[in-house]
């Protein structure tokens, strides 16, 4: 596990920069590294930036199938789901982009099939509902 904080920061940076081009490749060799179960940990970081670094990269490698299995296995759609029901925007988008990712396979290969439509409906109705919440009733809302 990454200690520090900065590490921490860095590493979910660059693994979300690196995954984020359409090289099959690259997504291969951090699954091959090691490199996802160390991402699903620091999904529960308590620093926001850590938290949708980790998320944009589990986002970005979830397109690949053998690495949606490695996330389904080490349990890591419920800390996405939590990230989904917070009050960071950049968490939220990439934890639901990760869970579409992740679970609307199961549904179906094509995109505008009724089952995925309506799991992006509710994904993105989740993350509205999350953002009108801590919008409206945070502190920082007054």
């Amino acid at each position: 596990m990454i200690n520090s904080l900065k590490h921490q920061l860095s590493s979910a940076l660059l693994l979300n920069h690196a995954s984020a081009k359409q090289d099959a490749s690259t997504i291969s060799d951090i699954r091959r590294a090691d490199g996802i179960v160390p991402l699903i940990s620091l999904l529960r970081s308590n620093n926001t930036g850590v938290c949708g670094s980790a998320a944009g990269a589990l986002q970005n490698i979830s397109r690949e199938n053998a690495s949606r299995e490695i996330i389904r296995a080490n349990d890591g759609v419920p800390p996405l789901i939590d990230l989904m029901m917070g009050n960071d925007v950049l968490s939220q988008v990439c934890s639901t982009g990760a869970v579409l990712n992740i679970l609307g396979p199961e549904l179906s290969d094509v995109p505008s099939h009724p089952r995925r439509v309506a799991l992006r409906k509710l994904l993105t109705s989740s993350m509205v509902a999350s953002l009108s919440y801590h919008g409206l009733f945070s502190p920082d809302s007054e």
